[in-house]
């Protein structure tokens, strides 16, 4: 019954209208992309431009930076499951940083309810890693605040995308001060599960993997951060950092290891019915 009321209850809902165009009102919201990579194989990728990338939120819990979120609506943010299932009876403890550039900065918001995906890390581990918090009060739009659209498609093969985060910098070092990010190619499911990547281990109904050996790449920190791709000239939320297999120093951004995200096309339905009843 839960599955047939994921699958036709949003066909009920009738989704508010937001605007995630590159340019607002003759006005930048998110600029075009320059597809120039960098070399080398830092993690830290470069400093973005103060609110290029207005539905970034930042999760703090204790008043520490703990993951990255995205802003879906006036009144919820997507995240990775893993950054919160264990501390649910912990709400009061979570606050949500919407519309700052250096870490803990912007508006403060409570944490009212956090939905989890029914599947996180059961049909295969670290499947449909994907959570929604309702927070309080609600935002007030403007012109460095908006949401992201939720996908209508998948990504393409190879399609160039942006994550960004204020995760650490260095493997061993802090998370970083400042908002950054990176620009990273979509990588086919059959490549990313070939034996010179993962072999088999990644979960592609809810999983999709990006950047390629060389480039910069997501790390601790980063996790719960978006996967943002342009279709049409409008920016969509097709994943969520998630996980990336580091080796026995903890170290990131490893050669034939590329980041893996949650999928979000599969998880429409989750995220709108969430929303309908935490609403």
């Amino acid at each position: 019954m839960i599955y047939l009321l994921l699958l036709t209850l949003p066909l009920l809902i009738t989704p508010q209208e937001y605007d995630s165009r590159i340019y607002k009102d003759g006005n930048p919201i998110a600029g075009r992309l320059n597809f120039s990579m960098q070399q080398g194989r830092s993690i830290a990728g470069i400093e973005t431009k103060p609110h290029a990338w207005p539905w970034m939120a930042q999760l703090a819990f204790f008043g520490r930076h703990s993951c990255g979120g995205s802003l879906i609506d006036r009144s919820f943010v997507v995240t990775a499951a893993h950054c919160v299932r264990n501390r649910l009876r912990l709400l009061k403890y979570f606050t949500v940083y919407i519309g700052g550039h250096t870490s803990l900065s912007g508006q403060a918001h409570k944490v009212l309810n956090i939905s989890v995906h029914p599947l996180y890390d059961t049909v295969a581990v670290h499947s449909y890693d994907i959570a929604i918090m309702k927070i309080s009060p609600p935002v007030a739009f403007n012109q460095t605040i908006q949401p992201i659209s939720l996908p209508l498609l998948p990504p393409r093969d190879n399609q160039m995308c942006v994550v960004a985060g204020w995760g650490v910098t260095q493997s061993d070092g802090y998370s970083s001060e400042i908002l950054r990010e990176i620009r990273v190619p979509i990588i086919p499911a059959y490549e990313c599960n070939s034996l010179y990547y993962y072999a088999g281990g990644v979960h592609i109904p809810s999983m999709v993997c990006a950047r390629k050996e060389g480039d910069f790449g997501s790390c601790f920190g980063d996790s719960g951060g978006p996967l943002m791709c342009e279709r049409a000239g409008k920016w969509e939320l097709q994943g969520v950092a998630s996980w990336v297999a580091g080796d026995a120093f903890g170290r990131c951004a490893l050669a034939n290891r590329p980041d893996v995200y949650a999928r979000v096309l599969p998880v429409n339905s989750f995220l709108k019915v969430s929303m309908f009843i935490l609403r």
